[in-house]
């Protein structure tokens, strides 16, 4: 029978007897066919479950030479385990051929499926269906380690299945340890789906790779139809109970992970990942689980890499921590400014939610939003609300955080936004801060955001007429407001998060004993509610300031938004023209409060 392949390019074809001829006599030898590794500590070999509970599977026909169909010998030897309701199964080193799917299905079933280890046990799927599949009743228990699964053909299904009945039970009734996942020709073979969990309760998945094809230039191919996201997932949970997922690699998939309820049972509770990596993926991450005021998700030291989203989040109660977020395009593909819309963190039906300490780094593209909060209601509150993005660092082009106009009780704090160059080579960093065009944002600067304009030339102002102070230069002015071209102003700049501001006015006038004083501060040429001062008959010196007379005036907290003008005005009724002092007495300041 010879093995199939479907992309192009692609190796010769290879006859499936040679090429696991080639490699079965290492292998039986417990010699590892992709490096190195820690083995597991073999079962003692027994033909019946009644004395030991352990079944090799050589003891029921097993071959393991990579060119003999043992999908049979598999099957009778986990029949015998379903009719003792309880056992091992020991798959020492070797190459086990599976032409079809080996299913089990059993009302009351712990069975655990061990293996000498990863690329020592090996087991080679030539079908469409995949190599196991098991289906419990809600007292089963299935435990699988120690193995490797080997897809020979495209879309090969799934490695390994567990299903069982909704239905509480306070055990952990799946776990899946020291187990990998790929093709045999690594630019075309491939697994549909590595692990598909059903219904499991605590289920405990770790140290589990899963790889689709990358080899051949496949990894370079980011289109939609490329090889690089043929396989479907690499570890889907679907209805599962409080999974624990850690120290996981996907690597080339549609998506590289999924917690989702996919039927219409009651919703499963919790979920965690932790240390898990998604990479080459069009989605790194997904969960889409229903809301409700269950035990939320937890993904934590994780990394994700991908073409569309990083991690996906549709539903209530969350927390993203210290992860590594990339959005890395091949290298001649280096089009910062054409490259695919790209969101880190896609927020959906968002409630109590936390993004906080992660990095969000690689400078490939302008057309990508770190954390987007989606316009989607949630079954607590309705509208998304009650989100704190905090403490992380946004070293990428494009928005930094983006909240949808209906959200409200947003948090923006402490965070550190790199607006300079990238120092690697030369790409504009975070081009857009904060973009929330209906102000619900909360917003704490991580840094001071001020500017303070001075007056550098000296100016007359006629008496009895408004007069709107101009500016020659900034003292201060760490966020872009001021802009020479516009000299009686200081612009708020869009995209900064910046909701409230203080104002300070201060001017120095030519000293005269007559008329009165006033000055004020403008918003969109309005006057600043406590932003006007008025004196009479001039000001008392000040000491040390010679013949000029100081006038200041501070504001309280202001309201504004993006593009919003700020400006200093002054009127005089002393009979004839003064002039305003040029020597830095002079001077307008804005400082953010709270953004």
């Amino acid at each position: 029978m010879s093995r199939t392949t479907s992309a192009s390019p692609a190796p010769a074809p290879v006859s499936r007897g040679a090429f696991l001829a080639a490699v079965g006599a290492s292998a039986v030898a417990g010699v590892s066919l992709v490096g190195s590794r820690a083995h597991a500590t073999p079962p003692p070999s027994s033909t019946s479950t009644s004395t030991t509970g352990v079944v090799n599977v050589r003891d029921h026909g097993a071959v393991g030479d990579g060119v003999t169909d043992d999908s049979a010998a598999f099957q009778q030897a986990l029949d015998a385990i379903v009719a003792a309701e309880e056992g091992c199964l020991y798959v020492p080193p070797g190459n086990y051929l599976f032409d079809h799917r080996v299913t089990v299905t059993a009302g009351r079933l712990n069975v655990s499926i061990v293996g000498a280890g990863q690329g020592v046990s090996n087991l080679f799927s030539d079908n469409s269906d995949g190599v196991l599949s098991i289906e419990t009743g809600r007292q089963g228990q299935v435990t699988v380690t120690d193995l490797s699964f080997f897809s020979m053909r495209a879309g090969g299904g799934t490695a390994l299945e567990a299903i069982r009945p909704i239905g509480d039970r306070h055990n952990r009734t799946m776990t899946i340890r020291n187990v990998e996942m790929r093709g045999v020709a690594l630019n075309n073979d491939y697994f549909d789906y590595g692990l598909r969990a059903i219904s499991q309760v605590n289920p405990l998945v770790t140290n589990v790779i899963f790889a689709g094809p990358f080899a051949g230039g496949v990894n370079r191919d980011r289109t939609d139809d490329s090889l690089l996201y043929a396989a479907t997932c690499g570890i889907f949970i679907d209805e599962c109970y409080a999974p624990v997922v850690e120290n996981c690699y996907v690597w080339s998939a549609f998506t590289g992970y999924r917690l989702v309820t996919e039927r219409t049972e009651p919703a499963p509770e919790g979920g965690w990942f932790y240390n898990c990596s998604a990479v080459g993926v069009r989605v790194g991450f997904e969960v889409r689980t229903p809301n409700s005021l269950e035990p939320g998700t937890a993904i934590e030291r994780c990394h994700a890499n991908g073409r569309d989203i990083g991690i996906h989040i549709n539903r209530a109660q969350f927390t993203i921590t210290n992860c590594l977020l990339y959005n890395s395009l091949p290298g001649d593909d280096f089009t910062p400014e054409t490259a695919p819309e790209y969101t880190d963190i896609l927020v959906e039906s968002g409630w109590l939610g936390t993004i906080s300490h992660n990095i969000f780094r690689q400078p490939f593209n302008l057309n990508r939003t770190g954390v987007r909060i989606a316009d989607q209601q949630n079954d607590v509150t309705g509208d998304p609300s009650h989100l704190l993005i905090s403490g992380n660092h946004f070293t990428s082009p494009g928005t930094a955080i983006s909240v949808a106009p209906n959200a409200t009780r947003v948090n923006v704090t402490g965070n550190m936004f790199h607006t300079e160059p990238d120092p690697y080579n030369g790409t504009p960093l975070v081009a857009t801060i904060l973009d929330d065009p209906a102000g619900a944002v909360a917003f704490s600067s991580d840094e001071l955001r001020a500017v303070t304009a001075l007056a550098e030339q000296s100016q007359q102002v006629p008496d009895a007429e408004w007069t709107t102070v101009q500016w020659h230069g900034t003292e201060l002015d760490t966020a872009g407001f001021w802009n020479s071209s516009e000299p009686d102003s200081i612009t708020i700049p869009a995209g900064q998060g910046v909701r409230y501001v203080k104002v300070i006015a201060s001017v120095g006038w030519e000293s005269s004993p007559s008329g009165v004083r006033e000055l004020q501060i403008l918003r969109n040429s309005e006057p600043v509610t406590a932003g006007s001062c008025v004196q009479d008959k001039g000001v008392a010196n000040t000491p040390g300031s010679g013949d000029v007379d100081m006038q200041t005036v501070h504001t309280a907290i202001v309201p504004v938004s993006g593009g919003d003008i700020i400006q200093a005005r002054v009127r005089q009724t002393s009979g004839d023209a003064l002039t305003l002092d040029e020597s830095g007495r002079t001077s307008l300041s804005v400082e953010t409060v709270n953004g």
